[in-house]
């Protein structure tokens, strides 16, 4: 049997007081994780304006529920202050403080806060605080029913149709669920968005991650 090969983890999409509020996890097979309160996460999608720029490269984010840091090794790119930017990074905690060490870190249209404020929305059904999620590493039975999850029959037809609307911009949300006829669409897009197994290409329009 082929071994089976786990994704590294994808950028979560969490707010920036997500962060500040999170804590880290020690993994013995590989680097620590940030766990929130949506669960665990190896970096973050922030969407956020830039309203300071200091020394070293050092850029500060502000999303309407929080603050924090970028902190870059490399030169700056072409972004500054007002600009709104999508910057996905790996959590850093340093001197009792959380920053930010970018990946991707592109300016955006102001818009795109609107749908990031939205998709944060969408998930407070799957809401838990930090103090709920438990202490220990997950059992092999907690594995089995998570990987479970990729063999759920309406998850394969949202990404088969999401792939077949998609003729370049990214397959209509609307569609998708009017299409599927099925009252648990929306929630499973929603779950598998908070995955990072789909995304929004722009707004309204779905792209499976591949």
């Amino acid at each position: 049997m082929a071994e089976t090969i786990r994704k590294p983890y994808p950028g979560g999409k969490v707010a920036i007081v997500d962060i500040l509020e999170a804590r880290t996890v020690p993994k013995e097979d590989g680097p620590d994780v940030l766990l929130t309160r949506y669960g665990e996460m190896g970096r973050v999608n922030v969407i956020a304006a830039i309203v300071d720029a200091q020394e070293g490269n050092a850029l500060l984010l502000d999303d309407g529920s929080g603050r924090i840091l970028v902190r870059s090794f490399e030169e700056r790119q072409s972004v500054g202050i007002g600009d709104v930017v999508l910057c996905i990074a790996r959590p850093q905690f340093f001197q009792q403080e959380w920053y930010l060490v970018p990946e991707v870190l592109k300016k955006i249209e102001p818009a795109w806060l609107r749908v990031r404020k939205k998709e944060l929305g969408a998930r407070k059904v799957l809401l838990m605080t930090v103090e709920e999620v438990p202490h220990v590493r997950k059992t092999d039975a907690d594995q089995k029913e998570a990987d479970a999850v990729l063999e759920n029959p309406l998850e394969m037809r949202v990404v088969k149709l999401v792939k077949q609307e998609d003729a370049g911009d990214g397959a209509e949300e609307e569609k998708i669920i009017a299409q599927l006829q099925h009252p648990m669409t929306e929630q499973m897009i929603q779950k598998m968005i908070l995955r990072g197994d789909l995304f929004y290409a722009k707004p309204g329009r779905l792209k499976v991650l591949e």
